[in-house]
């Protein structure tokens, strides 16, 4: 009997270091799961309304107010320096025939988008066109970087100071800045 019960103790003694066992097991299954939830919940918050601890939809007004800022001073630039641009696209091989037109149409599209970026209402378009503005101007600026025999540039104001490589960085950085507006507001639009 002495023996029977010193076994029923160690299987006693095993029950409980397994039900033990297994009850950390749920403690710590618990705590992984609120833990989970926790970065779930975290993550999701992120996604959905901070980049970098700065809302996405305040991402989304600066970059807007830096297309209104880059399209209303060029298109006003080239107004005030009307003649000096439509001459420059004369020089140009792609914009020889129709640099009249061009030079009209260009700033006041520059304007439109630079316009319609300031309201909510057409945000998601103006932010399309700037994507469009800028891979239509990252093509020609790279076209006349690599291509054409001679490369006037036509840009208003201080981007006349820019050397063409330094056009085509800052073409390609823009547009890459659109498109980033773009899908935050498509993400903030959901």
């Amino acid at each position: 009997m002495n023996c029977q019960l010193k076994n029923f103790i160690q299987i006693d003694a095993q029950i409980v270091k397994s039900l033990r066992i297994y009850v950390q097991l749920l403690e710590f299954q618990n705590h992984k799961q609120q833990y989970n939830l926790t970065m779930k919940s975290a993550a999701l918050t992120f996604k959905k309304n901070k980049f970098i601890g700065i809302s996405k939809v305040t991402i989304v007004q600066i970059i807007s107010y830096l297309f209104i800022a880059l399209f209303l001073y060029a298109g006003v630039s080239k107004f005030l320096e009307f003649e000096t641009f439509r001459s420059d696209l004369i020089k140009s091989p792609l914009t020889k025939s129709i640099s009249t037109e061009v030079a009209i149409i260009l700033p006041l599209t520059e304007i439109f988008v630079a316009i319609i970026l300031f309201t909510t209402r057409f945000k998601k378009s103006g932010l399309q066109a700037s994507i469009v503005l800028m891979f239509v101007f990252t093509l020609y600026v790279a076209y006349l970087l690599f291509f054409a025999p001679y490369t006037p540039c036509h840009c208003g104001g201080i981007f006349r100071e820019l050397s063409w490589t330094g056009h085509l960085l800052f073409n390609i950085a823009f547009t890459l800045l659109a498109i980033a507006g773009t899908k935050l507001n498509k993400q903030i639009s959901k």
